[in-house]
């Protein structure tokens, strides 16, 4: 084959014709796919892969292409032997096929490419990337402690390497300074930036990689000089940045030396970076910015040494500059007196310099020199901070919601350069950071003293102290002409501001609050990302320093709260569009005094940011910790729930801290948040609040999905709270009562049904335990009949309803007391099959009207005069009942009648009553017979009525396959009567089928199980049933087919699996004989010669009744796997 594939080529070559590049490809791809064959068996055969010299073979096939086909040609084949090996090989478990193509077919066909890079350059340099790339790692560690910024690329045997990488090191090199636009500048750039991330564990590699390191190193520097020459070269500079990471990273002691040895080197990435830093804020340089100041940050670790650092600097610092504040309390928990500092007050303050040991090796520098790097190093990332923070009002606040505890925005993200070094013992940038904290608080206190001169002098307080037409008191200007000299906003002019007109003047003041809240937002965020990475750790004064600003901040009995009421907005129009003021402000609740205020979303996001990383450390312990989060949660709760960024971020705090366990009494019995729940209870929560008439429409009633999933997640987590409250011995003010009551009540149940369910589901979610729990229950039993209304009402709220119900059962199933007798439990059980009976009514006749009995219960039938349920209708054929037949004379449902939530959430019910003792289903039974028939009919008959992609789903599948393995495993004498009715109701014959075709359509080791129980089931009623015919035989013949195709074509099945499959071939044949072998007949005409022979003992075993030596038979000749996982025509 292969010869065959390059005399065609050759010949096609020599009649003048140019094959596509599609099709020259896919005879590459044949003449790849027949030499690893070759390839493979012979290292198989071979007693060990060393036997084998890979490298001859990899030499004769390159000299053959070479003489058959065209340089550019060889190189197009090479590249598709090296992905078609290097993908078979990843599926493959044989090490020493592994392990010669990464020794010896890799290294040959790297430095067979790189001697070619002259002539054929882009070919060339494109089999170079790609050989690197297929390299595997055969010896991957358990555990990885360090994680470069590039991954590294492991190669075997680095002799066969060394040669050819530094030659492909210095080409590359070379042409991008000579040619950096060239064609192959991209492929040279991501060629020299594999090779520099390349290692190896061999002794060769360890004395060589000084010289490979300095190869790197040189290159990068000359790539550094060319970008001093033209700083737009940026992708140049990435390239030189990359370079020099990636070998500081693998070999820093190297690195150190050549830092050292030359002063200008960081002098001149220094100013490179200043560039980067200067040019305007791009998000596609982002990626640049980061490398860049990873590259100061190691320098400053690798070549500094550890400075000494007072641990609680930076509180003591913070308590003698608050300005307008309220005065921060002390240690002691006294308030420290205005214009004092801490030293003033009789406290000094040592160093505690930190005895850690210097990590990694420094650079031989002198004193003098020393000063020089740390001084670019702390100017760098200065720039960056100061970059960072004064751009922050021009940055949209991000609106994304938090999915989880440990979700970082996006607007997190570009302070992670500056989080990385804040608390490195070698760059104290921590006074730095400081300073800004305190002079922003300053600043924001400006403003608000300036507002407030504002709006005296507006309402004619201030007349007499000379304010002019523009609305400010002679205080108020001389306190605006101080924001203008501290704040040092762009684009602003004292002269155009103060003389513009009034109604833009007013703005003047909120403008500069703004600006102070999105700075210290990005502050606060700085330091709590610091604090999640636990460089923080050795320094717990941040958290007292950022929680007095807190607390002056969110505290009900200060001025600043009230402050940060009113509102922002710069150019209020009467527009109170969401939107309108660049996602960073919003409007806040409509009160009765005026409009609608705005409020800073910045600033209170990153405090919830800064609790929560809070949480993840000791300093969790603290009171003051707690303090700031009750006052966050209450203050964007009840004033600002209308904001669904915020009220996420506060339910993943919320449940977060009770969930954990350690929040302690004085969160859990806060007096703040019993405010909350009594405004909870009062219903004065706009989170809360639903409409009550449409607007333009029925679909004005739903709420956005984002604003549902913010008021269920508060509902959860507000339930979890209560209870856990409660449980702390806590009044809770019986607010899971009044929340419950609220749901059921009938006029919300008139208007708005979905969202009650909703609602209930929300509740239901958040209960933990079992008091909790039989208080829902007696609430719904005594508002069922209000439910029943609304489903014969509106259908369209049942499946609403059902997956309230599924999360119902699911939450008893772990918490109901099984010891606790209550009819309660069985009432529930009655109930949710009532109503799911219901709805397989409606489903089943859409065009027949449903009646109701006296008691609004629904009816399904002639009433009963004995049984609370359904009457089984009178079947007459009793041939018909015990032959399996195929229709049922319960339900009909078309195919996929129902969304699949909703059969999902059917699964979990049935799931449910067949495994939880507290369901009391024989109870049930007795009372409510035809009541369990139907529900139990109805259940299955859904199942199968679902198209296969939605029971396969990954999101279901778990949970439709649970319920079929309850339904048909479960034992007892109730489950055997109900097995006898899934018989005589055709249902096992309708459920084998799906799961038939489920096979069809993907393999899964449930699916074996429930077709093997049904099986037997069937098998078994055979035996001991009179005039029972059992399941049809076109059935079992589609059965059989796929277990024999499961069987011959299977990759890997286990033991279990194995005996499974056999025993159902045996129960298959002996109930179906003429059909399973016609099927087999079938099968064996189709398939090629390799599924053919094992297909061929399966029939012929069974033809001659040895089915009981069938397995042992088979899996010693063919064993467990397959390695054609494909049925092939022959």
């Amino acid at each position: 084959m292969q010869q065959y594939v390059l005399e065609y080529l050759q010949e096609r070559r020599r009649c003048g014709e140019k094959l596509p590049f599609y099709l020259s490809n896919a005879l590459f791809s044949v003449y790849a796919s027949a030499l690893f064959s070759n390839w493979k068996i012979s290292i198989i055969r071979a007693e060990s892969a060393e036997m084998v010299d890979s490298s001859e073979m990899a030499q004769s096939i390159f000299s053959k292409l070479e003489a058959y086909l065209t340089t550019e040609e060889t190189l197009d084949c090479v590249l598709e032997i090296l992905t078609f090996f290097a993908r078979q090989n990843s599926r493959l478990s044989i090490l020493s096929v592994k392990s010669s193509f990464a020794k010896q077919v890799l290294p040959f066909f790297f430095s067979a490419a790189a001697n070619m890079l002259s002539s054929a350059p882009e070919k060339a340099a494109l089999v170079c990337s790609t050989a690197l790339e297929c390299a595997p790692e055969l010896e991957a560690p358990l555990v990885r402690l360090h994680h470069p910024s590039d991954t590294s690329i492991t190669v075997l045997r680095w002799p066969a390497w060394a040669p050819a990488l530094s030659q492909v090191m210095n080409e590359c090199g070379q042409a991008l300074l000579n040619h950096p636009d060239g064609p192959c500048a991209v492929l040279y750039s991501r060629l020299l930036r594999q090779c520099s991330t390349v290692t190896s564990p061999q002794e060769e590699y360890i004395a060589s990689r000084d010289d490979v390191a300095n190869v790197l190193l040189d290159v990068s520097g000359r790539l550094l000089l060319k970008v001093q020459e033209n700083p737009e070269r940026t992708e140049l500079l990435r390239l030189a940045c990359a370079l020099l990471v990636n070998t500081f990273e693998r070999n820093d002691e190297t690195t150190v030396t050549y830092l050292a040895r030359d002063p200008g080197v960081i002098r001149v990435w220094a100013d490179a970076t200043r560039y980067v830093l200067g040019r305007p804020f791009d998000e596609e340089e982002a990626d640049l910015r980061q490398a860049l100041l990873h590259l100061f940050f190691m320098i400053a670790e690798r070549m500094l040494l550890p400075k000494p650092r007072g641990g609680r600097g930076l509180d003591e610092s913070f308590t003698g500059h608050y300005g307008a504040c309220t005065p921060p309390r002390t240690r002691e928990g006294c308030l420290a007196e205005q214009g004092f500092s801490a030293e003033r007050m009789g406290r000094q303050v040592q160093p505690q310099p930190h005895a850690s040991p210097p990590s990694a090796p420094r650079g031989p520098l002198s004193t003098e020199r020393t000063r020089e790097v740390e001084q670019q190093v702390i100017d760098i990332f200065s720039t960056y901070v100061d970059l960072v923070i004064n751009t922050a009002h021009e940055r949209e606040e991000s609106q994304e919601l938090r999915t989880g505890p440990t979700f970082v925005l996006q607007t997190e993200r570009i302070l992670q350069p500056i989080a990385e070094v804040l608390f490195c013992e070698r760059i104290d940038l921590l006074p730095q950071l400081v300073d800004r904290l305190q002079q922003t608080i300053h600043q924001y206190e400006l403003c608000v003293r300036a507002r407030g001169e504002q709006q005296a002098v507006m309402h004619g307080s201030a007349a007499a102290s000379g304010g002019g037409s523009d609305g400010f008191g002679l205080s108020a200007r001389s306190l605006l002409q101080e924001l203008y000299m501290t704040l040092a906003v762009q684009n602003m002019s004292v002269g155009a501001a103060l003389s513009c007109p009034a109604e833009t003047a007013e703005s003047t003041p909120l403008f500069f609050t703004y600006v102070c809240l999105s700075r210290l937002s990005v502050i606060v965020s700085i330091f709590a990302i610091a604090l999640l990475q636990g460089t923080a750790s050795r320094d717990d004064s941040v958290l007292g320093a950022i929680a007095s600003f807190a607390r002056q901040l969110l505290g009900q009995e200060d001025q600043v709260t009230e402050n940060l009421l009113q509102c922002l907005s710069l150019l209020d129009d009467g527009n109170d569009d969401l939107n309108g003021f660049g996602g960073a402000t919003a409007p806040a609740v409509s009160t009765s005094s005026g409009p609608a205020a705005q409020v800073h979303i910045g600033i209170l996001r990153s405090l919830f940011f800064f609790c929560g990383c809070v949480y993840e450390t000791n300093l969790s312990r603290r009171e003051e910790f707690y303090d700031i989060t009750v006052n966050l949660l209450c203050y964007v709760y009840r004033y600002h729930s209308d904001q669904v960024a915020l009220v996420v971020d506060a339910n993943v705090l919320l449940t977060r801290i009770v969930d954990f366990g350690s929040s302690g009494t004085f969160f859990l019995g806060a007096g703040k948040l019993m405010g909350l729940i009594e405004a909870v209870k009062e219903g004065q929560l706009p989170l809360l609040q639903t409409p009550s008439t449409p607007q333009f429409g029925a679909a004005d009633l739903r709420l956005p999905s984002e604003v549902a999933e913010a008021r269920h997640g508060f509902l959860t987590a507000f339930t979890f709270y209560v209870e856990t409250r409660y449980y702390a011995g806590f009044p809770i003010a019986d607010v899971i009562s009044t929340l419950t009551e609220r749901c059921f009540d009938d006029a919300r149940m008139q208007v708005n049904p979905r969202l009650s369910f909703q609602d209930l589901k929300a509740i239901t979610k958040g209960i933990h335990q079992p008091d909790t729990l039989q208080l829902m229950l007696e609430s719904i039993i005594r508002h069922k009949d209000v439910c029943w209304a609304v489903v014969r009402c509106e259908a369209a709220a049942a499946a609403d309803m059902i997956a309230w119900l599924s999360a119902l059962c699911s939450r008893s199933c772990q918490y109901m007391d099984e010891e606790n007798l209550s009819t309660t439990q069985w009432e529930l059980t009655s109930f949710v099959m009532n109503v799911l009976c219901f709805y397989f009514s409606y489903l089943s006749y859409l065009s027949s009207p449903m009646t109701t009995a006296s008691d609004g219960a629904p009816a399904f039938g002639a009433p009963s005069s004995a049984d609370a349920g359904v009457m089984l209708p009178e079947i007459a054929d009793s041939s018909f009942v015990m032959n399996g037949g195929s229709t049922s004379t319960f339900f009909s449902f078309p195919a996929d009648a129902v969304e699949a939530a909703v059969v999902y959430d059917v699964s979990d019910i049935l799931n449910t009553f067949c495994s939880a003792p507290w369901c009391n289903l024989g109870i049930v039974l007795y009372y409510e017979r035809a009541t369990v028939e139907h529900f139990f009919c109805g259940a299955v008959e859904l199942l199968t009525t679902t198209s296969v992609q939605l029971l396969m789903s990954e999101e279901g599948r778990a949970r439709v396959f649970n319920a079929m393995s309850a339904a048909v495993n479960s034992c007892g004498h109730t489950f055997q009567q109900l097995h006898l009715l899934y018989m005589r109701q055709g249902v096992w014959n309708r459920l084998v089928r799906q799961l038939t075709k489920c096979l069809s359509y993907m393999y899964a080791p449930d699916l074996i199980d429930i077709l093997y129980a049904i099986l037997r089931s069937d098998h078994q009623a055979r035996q001991r049933v009179p005039h029972y015919k059992g399941l049809e035989e076109y059935t079992l013949a589609a059965t059989f087919n796929e277990i024999c195709t499961l069987v011959a074509v299977a990759p890997h099945l286990t033991y279990r699996e194995m005996s499974a499959c056999f025993g159902l071939l045996q129960m298959c044949y002996d109930s179906a004989k003429i059909l399973c072998g016609e099927y087999a007949d079938r099968l064996l005409d189709l398939c090629s010669a390799y599924h053919r022979v094992r297909l061929r003992l399966i029939i012929n075993s069974l033809r001659r009744g040895d089915g009981a030596h069938l397995m042992t038979e088979y899996m010693t000749y063919f064993g467990q796997s397959s390695n054609v996982g494909v049925l092939t025509a022959w």
